[in-house]
């Protein structure tokens, strides 16, 4: 059986695929649950039915947890995030997932700028154990020409 994790929001989903034997249940968390990574920018950031946007005329960034919760019987090691999401013509959205340990050290990052209308792109953390906090900084691009919509994330555990 797979599991799977993924995180919708801000022009994506991010998902995470683990091996196990255990049942699997779905956890969401909305792109509407990431905030502007700097305080002073918290008004260029537009709330949607379907997730975060960015509204100022310059790029802005949000940052946002993604749930992280391997079955009791995960040995720990990589997990693999699926990046999905849109981009309005001519944009781009720079994505960043970093894993810490319980005492603020990083384990792994990983990054991607996705230019594409539509992509779905896997992105592999690494020296991942059970004890993990995972989260995501995704650069929106300027908005106009159409919107890039972060939608969030699901877990599916």
């Amino acid at each position: 059986m797979k599991r799977v994790v993924s995180t919708l929001g801000l022009a994506g989903v991010v998902s995470l695929a683990l091996g196990s034997g255990v049942a699997e249940a779905n956890t969401n968390t909305h792109g509407a649950n990431w905030h502007a990574y700097n305080a002073s920018q918290v008004a260029d950031i537009d709330y949607l039915s379907e997730g975060v946007r960015n509204i100022n005329a310059s790029s802005r960034t949000v940052i946002g947890s993604i749930g992280f919760h391997p079955p009791p019987d995960w040995a720990g090691g990589a997990a693999t995030f699926w990046v999905d999401g849109s981009n309005a013509a001519g944009k781009s959205t720079a994505i960043t997932l970093a894993a810490f340990n319980w005492n603020g050290v990083v384990q792994s990052t990983v990054s991607t700028t996705q230019t594409a209308a539509t992509y779905d792109v896997p992105l592999t953390l690494t020296n991942l154990t059970t004890f993990s906090y995972i989260n995501g900084i995704v650069t929106l691009p300027s908005f106009g020409g159409g919107q890039t919509v972060f939608r969030g994330v699901a877990v599916v555990q």
